[in-house]
């Protein structure tokens, strides 16, 4: 096992960009090429995995390993979720994101903070309902948002059968 002494000096992390992180939904985290090739070069191993803390519940969970292929950004995807049943409720909170080389002991990239909330809970679809752009629903299971204001007066103005009015998440 190899024990490592300190990351690299420009490694950085990102995710996807959006104003808010919420609990039960997946997101991209980029680890740059560059800084992947500086770990290579460091530890030897090619392989990265994700760890993310969350520093509410104090618990981390690590994503399945990704193979570097030089040149190319390391992507992960992460979705924070309720992962232990004896904690629930467990996703909301400050979360720790972090990479390290899999199989072996290395100093962590990061962390990239980022603060997760409950997932907002969306409406069943309604005939008689009234509806704004943006406003999102489900029917027969998947999700849509509105794309046209309107009242859905007729039982036959389903999101499923109404592309001018709604658009499949």
């Amino acid at each position: 096992m190899t024990v490592a002494t300190a990351a690299p000096a420009s490694a950085q992390l990102a995710i996807t960009s959006a104003p808010v992180y919420y609990a039960d939904t997946t997101y991209t985290v980029t680890f740059p090429a560059a800084d992947a090739d500086a770990m290579v070069a460091q530890y030897g191993q090619n392989t990265f995995v994700l760890g993310a803390t969350n520093t509410t519940r104090t618990f981390t969970v690590w994503s399945p390993p990704v193979t570097y292929t030089a040149g190319q950004d390391v992507t992960f995807q992460w979705t924070p979720a309720d992962v232990t049943p004896t904690m629930p409720g467990s996703a909301p909170g400050v979360w720790n994101l972090s990479v390290e080389e899999a199989h072996v002991v290395s100093t962590p990239v990061g962390p990239l903070v980022v603060t997760v909330v409950a997932a907002p809970v969306v409406a069943a679809w309604q005939q008689g309902a009234t509806y704004q752009v943006g406003d999102v629903v489900t029917y027969n299971g998947a999700e849509y948002r509105c794309i046209q204001a309107h009242t859905a007066h007729a039982p036959n103005w389903t999101p499923d059968l109404t592309p001018a009015l709604w658009q499949k998440l």
